[in-house]
């Protein structure tokens, strides 16, 4: 975890999906990428990929 004055930087946690799943409304998503999401069960699929992907990352080669 990093912290400064400003900023808190911590791992993501499920417990975090409904500030993700409102936070990429159609203003933040105008340029990049995952558009807006239908539903939240569809922003809690992708943050999983997303997690899973970091796992699998860190495991030892």
């Amino acid at each position: 975890m990093m912290y400064t004055e400003e900023i808190n930087i911590a791992p993501f946690e499920m417990k975090y999906l409904s500030d993700y799943y409102h936070g990429f409304n159609q203003k933040i998503t105008e340029f990049q990428w995952p558009d807006p999401f239908e539903n939240s069960d569809n922003a809690k699929k992708m943050l999983q990929e997303f997690l899973n992907e970091m796992i699998w990352r860190q495991r030892p080669c």
